[in-house]
């Protein structure tokens, strides 16, 4: 956007540190630094709003694009969506060659480049974004759909798939994507009164934001490499 919204980027920016924070604590605990219980307690709590907010952020930022661009919208989120899964295609082959047991078939990014394509058809809706997301939210509370066991559907969670650093199957997390164009198309105007705060325009927040892909995308070799190296030296 050549106009850039402050709270997004404050907003996404800090999604980011909190995932730098949680994945720093993950790998103290995979090198065997600490032994903390980051799935449960405050961590669990702290990771889940952590991918909430970023999924919760692209479908705002679907809504805000679709109003921006409308007839040349549906051209941009494929090349968008093609672009991110290609970068969870280079994910998956990384993680696969270092860590076979554990490597990262269906991520983040994974679930970002689906849901982007997904979710076209509810870019400019509100009430069916809504109605279709609290659906998509509510439906694995009332259904265990990992005990349907269809392998190949792993991605929307109807398997119970083998162990993986990330995972994040599109039932219940897309449900969050679709809220979030609902935010997008009926509040924005409401979270652009939120600019005119000094917070929200710290030019910290904003670069994080702005460059929210590259600092996933390198965060983790960094940290990784760097206490990986620590534990050899000391």
């Amino acid at each position: 956007m050549q106009n850039r919204i402050a709270v997004i980027d404050f907003l996404r920016g800090t999604a980011i540190l909190m995932m730098v924070i949680f994945h720093f604590l993950f790998d103290l605990n995979y090198l065997g630094f600490v032994q903390i219980s980051l799935y449960s307690g405050f961590w669990g709590i702290f990771q889940k709003i952590t991918i909430s907010l970023f999924l919760l952020l692209v479908g705002i930022s679907v809504a805000i694009s679709k109003s921006n661009r409308n007839e040349t919208y549906g051209f941009h989120a494929i090349k968008r969506a093609l672009f991110l899964g290609a970068i969870a295609l280079l994910i998956s082959a990384v993680t696969y060659l270092l860590f076979p047991e554990q490597w990262i078939y269906f991520g983040i990014i994974h679930m970002i480049a689906v849901s982007l394509a997904l979710s076209m058809p509810f870019a400019g809706k509100k009430i069916p974004a809504l109605a279709s997301g609290l659906l998509v939210l509510i439906l694995p509370l009332l259904l265990d759909l990992r005990s349907i066991g269809i392998t190949f559907l792993f991605w929307l969670g109807f398997s119970n798939p083998s162990q993986s650093f990330d995972f994040v199957p599109l039932f219940p997390w897309f449900g969050l994507v679709l809220i979030g164009i609902f935010i997008g198309n009926s509040f924005l105007k409401y979270l652009l009164q939120f600019d005119k705060f000094s917070i929200v325009t710290n030019k910290t927040m904003a670069w994080l934001g702005r460059n929210s892909l590259g600092i996933y995308l390198l965060h983790q070799p960094i940290i990784y490499g760097t206490l990986y190296l620590f534990k050899l030296l000391s």
